[in-house]
């Protein structure tokens, strides 16, 4: 979509949060009619990453933004999407959903997103090769894994993402439960993650040991910790 639409969609999303209920149902059939063009997930997606901009009048639109993309996936994934559409949102929403703020309900609603779509492309329909090497990138070139300033992809929320793709299969946790033998999927996704999670353990261990050191009054730790 053209900059100029992206910027009349933010205007009804924002209107949606108007106190004036006819306001708001205007807002929101607008917003209805406009999600049958091509490329109208990506605006949302376009807005928002706006969650992270200075100018509060700029990020306020991320939220209404992010609360239309979960119902649109909701309500259209994936029989109802404009064709084509269906591989390159569902990357660009885990994309989003790693370097969104980890604060907010901008996460919530983008995991939410993500649930949907995982639980159609991965759980039921087994159509999403890609998900586990991009999710295991996003892992291994997280900010904790590779220096705070480094990189914009978030340890947490790269985490939650992983949480989100495990939760289908829960039950496995339930030593009480008769169980069928494990899903295929499930050992795929374990044989995937396995190692960057193990990775990120060994990281998070020893950045908790060097916390200790510090308040312990070790000056090396404190520096060590203060580098990062």
């Amino acid at each position: 979509m053209a900059d100029e639409t992206v910027q009349q969609l933010a205007h009804f999303l924002r209107e949606t949060t108007a106190a004036d209920a006819s306001r708001i149902a205007a807002a929101e059939a607008r917003l209805r009619a406009a999600s049958d063009a091509p490329g109208f997930g990506a605006a949302l997606l376009v807005l928002v990453a706006h969650a992270s901009d200075p100018n509060p009048e700029t990020s306020s639109v991320a939220v209404p933004a992010a609360a239309f993309l979960r119902n649109f996936a909701r309500t259209r994934w994936p029989n109802q999407l404009v064709p084509g559409e269906r591989e390159t949102l569902r990357v660009a929403v885990l994309r989003a959903l790693v370097v969104a703020p980890t604060k907010g309900p901008v996460l919530k609603l983008l995991a939410e997103t993500f649930r949907i779509i995982v639980t159609e492309d991965v759980t039921r329909a087994k159509c999403w090769p890609d998900l586990l090497p991009d999710l295991c990138a996003a892992m291994q070139e997280s900010n904790l894994m590779n220096g705070k300033s480094r990189s914009p992809i978030k340890t947490a929320n790269a985490l939650v993402a992983v949480h989100v793709l495990l939760k289908p299969y829960k039950y496995f946790q339930n030593p009480g439960m008769e169980k069928e033998s494990a899903p295929p999927e499930l050992e795929a996704i374990v044989k995937a993650l396995l190692e960057p999670l193990l990775g990120m353990l060994d990281v998070l261990a020893a950045a908790t040991l060097r916390d200790a050191a510090a308040e312990r009054g070790d000056a090396d730790a404190v520096a060590l910790r203060d580098a990062e």
